[in-house]
């Protein structure tokens, strides 16, 4: 099953979205709360638009779980 989650955050204590070797990033943050949630591999796919005045990121995943 395919999901697709739109997520809104403070960046402010992150090193942006995808996952860094010497940084934390939103990715790693919200791949390993998924993972902890669903009990499975998680890895995701970002997408991101940057409109003029709004911030809107989406990001999706394959998953076997029931949720």
């Amino acid at each position: 099953m395919r999901v697709r989650l739109v997520v809104a955050y403070d960046g402010t204590n992150y090193h942006g979205w995808q996952i860094q070797n010497n940084a934390i990033s939103v990715e790693e943050v919200l791949q390993e709360a998924l993972r902890e949630l669903l009990r499975e591999p998680v890895e995701l796919i970002g997408a991101i638009r940057l409109p003029n005045t709004a911030f809107k990121q989406t990001a999706g995943t394959e998953v076997t779980s029931d949720i």
